[in-house]
């Protein structure tokens, strides 16, 4: 049902109520010249971030809506607002758009990141099988639910990865206590990598060869970055990444 502009005074009152319980202060009159829209919004048929866009409402700070609305509606608003405040000098609006372009990057990167955290939590979170293995499907559900925001191939990496990152800690665990102070494990790019920071050569060496020795005491592979002709403990005492990769 439909009111159109004959909807009654109670009524908006109860919208500006309801929108007031979600932090956001909008008099009589905002409401009644959007009533339509506003009628929607209460109906479930429009959402909120899409109601306050079109009625020129900025978004209550804790407001919720369909995946992707949110990030949508405030990106939109600031490259609208980066816009009416470039330079008109040709080249300093260059400069101007290419900066835009490089923080929308930085923060798509941060949310890349949050994604594989909430891939990995999600996995560890699925009741796993007998043998320990996440039940039948789930991976591919994981799969479907990303879609949007990761490839297939980035949704298993980052799976792989958080395996591989466990399997190594549970290897170096035994050594952690000692060394750990020199000793960082990390995930860079999808990647296991172990990394020294040991200033005495002939410590971080014997280390080096002790955590390296442990973890392919575990089934693990290990490699480096270095120019060859060195062993994997002399390239990870030299501050050189070693990748560790699950067979």
């Amino acid at each position: 049902m439909s009111y159109g502009h004959d909807i009654p005074d109670v009524m908006i009152d109860s919208y500006r109520d309801r929108l007031a319980g979600l932090g956001l202060d909008v008099t009589y009159a905002q409401v009644r010249a959007v009533d339509d829209w506003a009628a929607q919004w209460d109906r479930g048929k429009l959402s909120l971030v899409k109601l306050c866009e079109k009625a020129g409402w900025p978004l209550p700070a804790d407001a919720v809506g369909e995946p992707g609305e949110v990030v949508a509606y405030h990106l939109r608003r600031g490259i609208a607002q980066a816009e009416r405040t470039r330079p008109d000098a040709p080249v300093a609006r260059v400069t101007s758009l290419a900066h835009d372009i490089a923080a929308v990057r930085l923060q798509l990167r941060d949310l890349g990141a949050d994604l594989r955290n909430a891939l990995v939590a999600a996995d560890r979170a699925a009741e796993p099988d007998a043998d320990g293995t996440p039940p039948r499907g789930h991976r591919e559900l994981l799969v479907r639910a990303a879609e949007k925001g990761a490839s297939r191939a980035t949704v298993f990496k980052a799976l792989a990865a958080a395996d591989t990152h466990a399997d190594a800690e549970a290897a170096l665990r035994p050594f952690w206590n000692r060394v750990n102070d020199g000793f960082s494990l990390l995930i860079i790019g999808g990647d296991v990598v172990l990394r020294c920071y040991i200033s005495d050569p002939i410590a971080a060496h014997n280390d080096s060869a002790t955590l390296l020795d442990a973890l392919r005491a575990a089934g693990l592979h290990t490699s480096s970055d270095g120019p060859g002709g060195t062993s994997l403990a002399e390239d990870l005492a030299a501050g050189r990444s070693i990748t560790i990769t699950r067979p």
